[in-house]
């Protein structure tokens, strides 16, 4: 029997970056040999310092982008008959006449508590990330890269769409977003998690092995190296998550995507019903997937966000180790001691 550690009521954004291992990879080789000069000492310590600024990789953490195509409501029904790669000239254009009495009206039927990204705010956004920035290595996407909303939005602007108009604008929207993030970041990976909003059929609702994590799968694994992206487009499309090895600088180091989404106790399919086989299979897939240089015992660093009840809850980190049965497992600050070992264990009799 498979078991899963204590995701009972977060909303977890699992960004399992195996970062630890880049401090090891990349590490001297030689020894510290000690001195009692401490003038010998202190050029030590210069060498050091210098040496782990050599180290250090730049990079970018985005997440919750919430980009909004319906800000201008007189647009929509443009970027509807459009390619994403039209987009921006649609968007660059004066707004309508109207857009201020359009959009609160829309604000309003949709009962929003706040005013998403539009186009101009994700234009300024990356031209910040690149003067902040300009020399990161990759950049990494946690999720919700699409309003809130979003369902509601379409449905008030284009009442006579299918599911299927649906779902086609969310996959283009989601094209739009992650184009605009490649082309600011020419030649940097972007490694692309979905998050709650980032569906097909409503904000926390997704279907396992659909043709919705097919073509979204697509979009997120075209800018993946050409030697990881049929694996990735393979995985993805059974739930959303995804594994590879980074690109350089990167050495020795795997990243792990999850889609945390089948972890939430809000998740249904989009028929509405549970769905616990969803989660089950990607943390059964989860814990196979290799973890090299990794001792026993070793603690990994993962990235998560809790939903509390408080909107503005910091990015907490929790911590997890491996196992002698070569998984990774939550880690609750039990303290070992001796020779004991972990023993969240996937398979239990």
């Amino acid at each position: 029997m498979i078991s899963i550690c204590k995701f009972s009521g977060l909303r977890i954004t699992f960004w399992l970056w195996l970062l630890i291992l880049l401090v090891s990879s990349l590490a001297s080789r030689g020894e510290t040999q000690s001195s009692s000069s401490s003038r010998d000492g202190q050029r030590r310590l210069s060498a050091k310092g210098a040496e782990a600024e050599d180290r250090t990789i730049p990079a970018i953490l985005v997440s919750d982008i919430h980009f909004d195509p319906f800000h201008d409501p007189a647009r929509v029904q443009q970027l509807v008959g459009a390619p994403a790669s039209q987009w921006s000239s649609i968007l660059t254009a004066p707004p309508s006449p109207n857009q201020q009495q359009a959009f609160a009206a829309l604000q309003q039927s949709c009962h929003a508590r706040g005013v998403d990204t539009p186009y101009t705010l994700l234009q300024s956004s990356l031209q910040a990330m690149r003067t902040r920035q300009p020399d990161a290595k990759f950049m990494t996407v946690s999720g919700d890269l699409i309003a809130h909303s979003f369902s509601c939005r379409y449905a008030t602007l284009l009442p006579g769409s299918t599911q299927s108009d649906y779902q086609a604008f969310v996959l283009k929207t989601l094209d739009f977003v992650i184009g605009e993030l490649r082309a600011s970041f020419s030649g940097v990976p972007v490694y692309v998690a979905l998050g709650n909003n980032d569906t097909g059929c409503g904000d926390y609702q997704l279907d396992a092995g659909s043709d919705f994590l097919v073509r979204a799968g697509r979009i997120v694994a075209a800018g993946l190296p050409l030697s990881e992206q049929q694996q990735a487009l393979k995985e993805f499309a059974k739930g959303g998550y995804f594994s590879l090895t980074m690109e350089a600088p990167m050495r020795d180091t795997r990243l792990i995507v999850l889609n945390d989404l089948f972890l939430s106790p809000k998740y249904t399919t989009c028929a509405g019903g549970p769905d616990p086989a969803a989660a089950i299979t990607e943390m059964a897939w989860f814990r196979v997937q290799p973890t090299p240089i990794r001792p026993v015992g070793q603690i990994v660093e993962m990235e998560r966000r809790e939903r509390a009840t408080s909107p503005t809850k910091p990015v907490r980190h929790s911590r997890w180790l491996s196992t002698e049965c070569g998984e990774i497992c939550r880690f609750d600050g039990l303290k070992l001691s001796g020779t004991a070992k972990p023993s969240c264990c996937s398979r239990r009799s």
